[in-house]
């Protein structure tokens, strides 16, 4: 039994570290992004598009290491999703234009698609009981990595100014350390000889697509104040990064433990009312966060009691109800194929849904005049609702979560 739980104790952590890098890599490109634009002479529609390349990339990856792991192995496709995002993020510092910079940001992109599925695919079979809290603990990983990213890029940036960004970049390298534990302690599973008829499964045409109305929903909600929001403080509002980091870092830490609450609720009362509770909860905090934006002005010297900073605090807190789709995806798609469809749900969302999020609110801008806070807010109210309506309509489990596979 010791042995046991060891193995589950070493399998969280690398999971963990997994998701870990993931959030860092995101928050590394928003919080040097102006910087990178100003290095590259890039406008603003040049680095939404380079963010859109970014999460398309994602979806590739999901489909084609999803399937690695389902069947060929968990374990290879662990160590190929990590060394795609390490080697790439290094080399994105060598990228003579913009151009080249959104290719690297591209194949780093293959490797964060493929990691989210199998990290979720991996835990649900090794912490039956408690998948709910399980699952907050792993999604925990993507808020500490934000937070990693946030006090990374300040240091550099403030000790290298312009070139900062390349030594941020350079530590995304870090995660090719992991393809030796994963190697000691991720079992294999050789799933090819099973006997599965992958268009049926694939094709379950009604679950499939609502899970991509909700995942699409929830990240051009997320998408579209992750890209910009440091990017409208300091261009917009005129604060320097040193000034507004405490509060992201505070506001991105806090997460944590929420996360930690949302996988206790979804084990006592059940992951579709924790999704819709939460999701209502962001629809709100983003309209007091409108409101706001347009009724205060340009902020005293105490940010913290500047009520557009406490509107950014309030949905970082409530915005979480993603802690909710590993394992309810987990459970709602065939087991023989789930670390594919899981993944694919997951990073179509996040690749179209938020990669049409970081131009849409760009484009809203020029084309309607609204001020870059204004069309951040509303494109993410749009996200919101239609998130709201994914909730409402997916199933809460399916057969096979009560242990009988159909």
């Amino acid at each position: 039994m010791e042995g046991k739980n060891y193995m589950a104790l070493s399998i969280m952590i690398i999971a963990l570290l997994g998701f870990l890098f993931d959030g860092y890599d995101l928050l590394i490109y928003s919080y040097t992004l102006p910087q990178i634009m100003a290095y590259y002479k890039a406008t603003a529609l040049q680095m939404g598009l380079v963010g859109t390349i970014m999460l398309a990339g994602t979806i590739i990856g999901a489909i084609a290491f999803g399937m690695v792991s389902d069947f060929v192995g968990k374990r290879l496709a662990l160590i190929l999703t990590i060394s795609f995002y390490s080697i790439s993020t290094i080399f994105t510092i060598y990228s003579p234009d913009i151009s080249i910079f959104a290719l690297f940001r591209f194949l780093s992109s293959l490797g964060i698609g493929g990691e989210w599925g199998i990290g979720y695919s991996i835990i649900t079979e090794y912490f039956k009981s408690r998948k709910g809290f399980s699952g907050g603990i792993l999604q925990s990983g993507f808020s500490i990595g934000a937070v990693l990213a946030i006090f990374v890029s300040v240091y550099f940036i403030m000790h290298y100014g312009l070139t900062g960004w390349k030594y941020v970049f350079i530590s995304g390298g870090i995660p090719a350390l992991l393809v030796i534990p994963i190697r000691l302690f991720i079992p294999e599973n050789k799933n090819r000889n099973q006997n599965i008829d992958k268009i049926k499964i694939f094709m379950e045409t009604k679950i499939f697509l609502l899970s991509l109305i909700l995942t699409f929903g929830e990240f051009f909600m997320a998408y579209a104040t992750i890209i910009w929001w440091p990017t409208i403080l300091e261009n917009i509002y005129k604060i320097n990064p040193g000034s507004f980091s405490e509060i992201l870092i505070f506001a991105t830490i806090i997460q944590v433990p929420i996360l930690f609450f949302i996988g206790y609720l979804v084990d006592v009362v059940g992951k579709k009312k924790v999704a819709l509770m939460f999701s209502l909860l962001t629809l709100i905090s983003l309209i007091f966060w409108l409101f706001a934006m347009k009724y205060t002005g340009i902020p005293s010297k105490n940010l913290w009691t500047w009520p557009v900073m406490e509107g950014y605090i309030l949905f970082q807190a409530t915005s979480l109800f993603v802690g909710v789709f590993g394992i309810w995806f987990s459970t709602i798609f065939n087991p023989k194929i789930k670390a594919t469809l899981s993944n694919f749900s997951y990073m179509f969302g996040r690749g179209v849904g938020g990669g049409l999020a970081s131009s849409a609110v760009v484009l809203l801008m020029e084309y309607t005049m609204t001020p870059l806070q204004f069309s951040m807010i509303y494109i993410a109210i749009v996200g919101a609702i239609i998130a709201i309506t994914g909730i409402i309509m997916l199933p809460e489990k399916r057969s096979w979560e009560e242990g009988n596979p159909s």
